[in-house]
């Protein structure tokens, strides 16, 4: 039984890690992202107006999926936080039932 508490401590702490990285490191990782997919296609010969609307509509568009991608990243890893809690729970428990 000590192999089954010991599994549960090593994922608890390993999804913990997961968890705490992916929640600081989520505006980092969706901004870049977001940048890399939204960069706009500007014609050689557009005009001054027309490059300066593909401009504007790909910032905008890099705003708002930079701000889905961290919203995403960050309620992932407080799902991997709530499950490496209840491993570590687990292990614990199992840990004491055991002696």
């Amino acid at each position: 039984m000590t192999g089954v508490a010991l599994l549960l401590l090593a994922l608890g702490a390993a999804l913990l890690v997961v968890a705490v990285l992916t929640v600081s490191l989520a505006p980092l990782l969706a901004t870049r992202m977001a940048a890399t997919t939204s960069k706009p296609k500007l014609e050689r010969r557009a005009s001054g107006p027309d490059r300066m609307r593909n401009i504007i509509m790909s910032q905008r568009t890099e705003h708002s999926r930079s701000k889905g991608l961290s919203n995403a990243l960050t309620r992932t890893g407080t799902l991997l936080g709530i499950l490496s809690v209840l491993s570590l729970a687990g292990g614990a428990v199992a840990w004491f039932l055991e002696k």
